[in-house]
């Protein structure tokens, strides 16, 4: 029994946080995303904005989504789909319906430009709306968004146009 007071004390001891626990895996830093389209070079989307989408090869449709971000960790280079990597989702909504979209996937980030964005190209936004051509011309919300290992990224969504084989 005289082992148990110290053994307690040294328990207790070892769930107190101390300077050599310091997480700094994660960094602090500014983080943003951009939500565009595109498969070989990002296309930023505005509001108002077409919103190309197409007849794919198996019969379905669907839109490209592409995201730009800064301040997020690109993820590990030798496992693309590692579920540590960042996570990216795309949603297209008209009116709370959901009409297209593309949850929760892990992805390496590649580098994009020379000014420090990383993201994904060319995502396919799958339709699962009923008759999708005939949202030629029709006002949508796209969403999409990015988040890391740390939980850094964000979402971004714009009001566009969705528009049959047309950019």
């Amino acid at each position: 029994m005289s082992h148990l007071a110290p053994m307690l004390a040294l328990l207790a001891l070892m769930g107190c946080p101390g300077r050599d626990n310091i997480d700094t895996a994660c960094p602090a830093l500014e983080s943003s995303v951009e939500l565009g389209t595109g498969t070989e070079s990002f296309i930023p989307l505005e509001d108002g904005d077409p919103l190309r989408f197409e007849r794919g090869p198996q019969g379905g449709y669907h839109a490209y989504g592409s995201l730009r971000a800064t301040g997020v960790d690109a993820g590990d280079p030798n496992a693309p789909f590692d579920l540590e990597n960042p996570h990216i989702w795309f949603k297209l909504e008209r009116d709370g319906e959901e009409l297209a979209l593309l949850l929760d996937q892990p992805r390496l980030l590649q580098p994009l430009d020379d000014e420090g964005h990383v993201g994904v190209l060319g995502e396919l936004v799958i339709f699962s709306f009923a008759d999708p051509p005939a949202l030629d011309g029709a006002a949508v919300t796209f969403r999409g968004g990015l988040t890391d290992s740390c939980g850094r990224g964000g979402e971004s969504s714009h009001e566009v146009v969705l528009n049959l084989g047309a950019l």
